[in-house]
């Protein structure tokens, strides 16, 4: 069955839409451009990765992530040796550095940064002499606090926490004391307060002395709640110190912060692609301890916006992708515009075209109205019979209108119908006037009465001056079949009379044709 217009129309707005959603999303055209940039290598790309000191996770990560880069044939990577967070953040709207690892938790303004991914978190660090008295976070109060170096991200994050405690005399906080056992010797820190992933060299190297340990800070959770980006952990037992002892057996309740890699708003996607690749390759994964690292926590966030070259290469894998829900909506949105429109425009046609068809069955209409009137004005057999011609041409006339398609069959039959009435009017009309100039009853007089005694019906007389020419052939009810009947008087001209009482009587039947 073949479709209607307006079925087609809407199958192809379908079709249309799908095909535009698979092959014309943005998104879908800079992944693969990205990647591709990626997977090909740009020799000429020269980036720089800032991290923080050379003995820190951050270097030793930056250093696996530009080896890596490196041997794809990506071009020549840099891995600067900084102070820190702050530092980091300086040299990348400075311009001096396209990728920087960060801490989480910071208060500074980062509107014009975009985040790469979320890496290992890192931990809160309090660490005091083994012989010390100090044993939880409150006890530091007018100690002198070490901090490591003013532009890093453990000072401002020791400032961020020092703010939740009502200190009456409030520890004094030291920058750049230098390395950790020599500043606790010479009495210049009572305490440090360091912030590094889970199993940091330095941390390593200092705790495996046994002459430090670790102070928790009970009041973890609610300072996770006073600062945003700050969260409540506790310490897997036995990771730190002699033979695997500190912290306890019930862990160390401390403080967590996230690590970030991160890069300027505009950086160039296929760096940022590639980047990405580095960062998640099982081997740079195993060599800087990230093999725990999951896309569905790197692209977690909490401060920054996901890069968009970063959204597209964690988005890759979706089953429907936010941008490709947008784009679906977008499309499915326009495909109902779209379809409403065909429909609107669609119904106009359809009423036009009836509107215009109309107009041309007007004609025809008005033309059966004329005959209907001139019927009824007739006054005698050879005018009935010429309207009854005319009407058959005109019913003719339509009909071919209607194969050329200038008609539709709606028309066609109410005009059938006008015809019908119309012609069988003039036929009964025609009719009666006949009988009439024969001097026999009209059609519309009673039938004759049978003969309650016989069921022979009775014989209609013929008057006088007439004689019969034909044999009855009545019913029971008394109709009369067929009557011929013959003038006796010698004309030159006869006329026959063939009279078929099966059409009803009255303007509904009644035919007489003429010999």
């Amino acid at each position: 069955m073949a479709l209607r217009a307006g079925s087609v129309v809407l199958l192809l707005a379908i079709l249309l839409s799908g095909l535009l959603l698979l092959l014309a999303p943005r998104q879908a055209r800079r992944m693969t451009a990205t990647l591709g940039s990626g997977l090909r290598g740009d020799t000429d790309a020269t980036l720089t990765l800032a991290t923080a000191e050379r003995d820190g996770a951050y270097f030793a990560l930056g250093k696996c992530l530009a080896e890596h880069l490196e041997m794809q044939g990506y071009g020549e990577v840099s891995v600067l040796e900084t102070a820190g967070s702050l530092e980091n953040i300086g040299r990348l709207r400075a311009g001096t550095a396209d990728f920087a690892l960060i801490q989480g938790g910071l208060t500074e303004d980062l509107s014009d940064l975009a985040q790469v991914s979320r890496l290992n978190r890192q931990y809160v660090h309090v660490l005091v002499p083994a012989a010390s008295a100090i044993t939880e976070f409150r006890q530091l109060a007018g100690r002198r606090l070490g901090v490591g170096p003013e532009s890093g991200g453990s000072a401002a994050l020791a400032r961020q926490v020092l703010g939740f405690y009502d200190f009456d005399d409030p520890p004094t906080l030291v920058t750049n004391h230098g390395p950790l056992d020599a500043a606790f010797t010479d009495g210049t820190i009572d305490a440090a307060f360091l912030v590094y992933g889970l199993f940091a060299p330095a941390m390593e190297s200092v705790l495996e002395t046994g002459y430090y340990r670790l102070v928790p800070l009970p009041e973890a959770e609610a300072i996770a709640a006073f600062q945003p980006g700050v969260t409540r952990a506790v310490l897997p037992a036995h990771c730190y110190g002699p033979d695997r002892t500190l912290p306890g057996s019930a862990g160390l309740t401390t403080l967590a912060v996230d690590t970030l890699l991160v890069t300027r708003a505009d950086t160039p996607a296929r760096h940022v692609s590639a980047m990405l690749m580095a960062l998640y390759d099982v081997n740079v994964q195993w060599r800087a301890r990230l093999h725990r690292l999951t896309e569905a926590e790197g692209r977690i966030t909490r401060q920054l916006p996901l890069h968009p070259a970063a959204n597209a290469f964690f988005s890759r894998n979706d089953p429907v992708s936010s941008d490709r829900f947008e784009i679906a909506s977008f499309f499915l949105a326009g495909l109902v515009c779209v379809t409403s429109l065909v429909h609107y425009l669609l119904g106009r046609r359809r009423h036009r075209l009836a509107e215009k068809r109309r107009k041309v069955i007007t004609p025809f209409f008005e033309f059966m109205l004329d005959m209907g009137e001139a019927t009824e004005a007739a006054d005698n057999p050879e005018t009935l019979a010429r309207l009854v011609k005319d009407m058959m041409a005109e019913q003719r006339r339509a009909e071919r209108a209607w194969l050329a398609g200038a008609l539709d069959t709606e028309h066609m039959e109410n005009l059938y119908a006008i015809y019908n009435i119309r012609t069988r009017n003039a036929y009964s009309k025609m009719h009666n006037l006949q009988l009439q100039r024969l001097g026999l009853p009209r059609e519309n007089t009673a039938p004759p009465q049978p003969d309650p005694d016989s069921r022979t019906p009775s014989r209609q007389e013929v008057p006088p001056g007439w004689r019969e020419a034909g044999a009855w052939d009545g019913l029971d009810e008394g109709i009369v079949g067929e009557v011929r009947v013959r003038r006796k008087s010698a004309e030159p001209a006869e006329m026959d009379v063939a009279v078929d009482e099966d059409v009803p009587n009255g303007d509904d039947g009644g035919q007489m044709m003429l010999f």
